[in-house]
């Protein structure tokens, strides 16, 4: 965990130094799992908040942390916690601004009831495409999707995921930003 919290401090500190821009927001999600995580549960729903700093005019750095929760078919929940770290490519320089971009990071699984409750953590890798507008010099809306895929390690003898889990992100956000 501490290596995660460095690594976050180090991509503020060069995303704030290298550009004046910086951005703080949020998106609200509603997640559909895909393939085989599918059989195993139902869509589900999240929220995340994310920085974002402008490397330059060509490049963005994010960092973020999420929660996203599903129902099980045996009526229980499975939760994970993403932390990612992603670069976003600005594929123009308009108000309206179409993005693609890729994450790596630790995904935080848990599930059971209270009390009883199991937690791992797993590698995961997140693509994604989307839009930001700006609808002032400040504040921006974005829209995106996301692939997240969650790496398990079959080998475990506790392990929440014994195969991937992939699933779809819709997120709805919007983002204030300091600076120019």
């Amino acid at each position: 965990m501490k290596s995660i919290l460095l690594s976050i401090m180090l991509v503020v500190a060069v995303g704030t130094s290298a550009s004046a821009q910086f951005a703080l927001g949020g998106h609200v999600n509603a997640l559909f799992p895909i393939g085989d995580f599918s059989n195993r549960t139902q869509g589900g729903f999240g929220f995340d908040v994310e920085g974002r700093f402008g490397v330059d005019k060509t490049l963005m750095t994010s960092a973020s942390i999420g929660y996203h929760s599903f129902s099980q078919n045996a009526g229980a929940r499975l939760n994970f916690t993403p932390i990612m770290l992603s670069l976003l490519y600005p594929l123009s320089t308009t108000d309206v601004k179409p993005y693609l971009g890729a994450g790596v990071g630790v995904n935080r699984v848990s599930s059971g009831q209270t009390g009883l409750r199991l937690t791992n953590s797993y590698f995961g890798v997140s693509p994604a495409f989307g839009i930001q507008y700006r609808s002032s010099e400040q504040v921006y809306f974005d829209i995106n999707v996301r692939y997240n895929l969650t790496l398990a390690n079959s080998n475990d003898l506790f392990d929440l995921l014994n195969r991937n889990a992939a699933y779809l992100v819709f997120n709805l956000g919007a983002f204030y930003t300091f600076g120019q």
